[in-house]
């Protein structure tokens, strides 16, 4: 792995960790149920898992983006949630927030 993919994956789990741990706090807020709470907690940790499919140049680019890249870019949420349908189990609720976290 090269260093960069390595700092590029810190930073991602970084900003998910800290994601999840708002959705969580928000939940408990709401007074939601611990089952809804784990999914938003769930949700949070890979709400950008599609950034992964991404070439790591692009990702870390400085300075502005192209319009193409920018399309690029976007098209992470629906990587994310090809992805994570691949997974056993995983929670409707959960690939909704891959797929939708960035429409709003």
């Amino acid at each position: 792995m090269r260093r960069d993919e390595l700092e590029r994956g810190t930073l991602t789990l970084g900003k998910s960790d800290a994601v999840s741990a708002l959705m969580v706090t928000f939940g408990r807020s709401l007074a939601m149920g611990e089952d809804a709470i784990r999914l938003l907690g769930l949700g949070g940790l890979v709400h950008d898992l599609g950034k992964t499919a991404l070439s790591v140049d692009l990702s870390r680019k400085p300075g502005q983006l192209t319009v193409q890249e920018l399309a690029i870019i976007r098209t992470h949420p629906k990587r994310g949630y090809e992805i994570a349908a691949q997974i056993d189990d995983m929670p409707e609720a959960v690939l909704d927030i891959c797929l939708y976290h960035q429409t709003f």
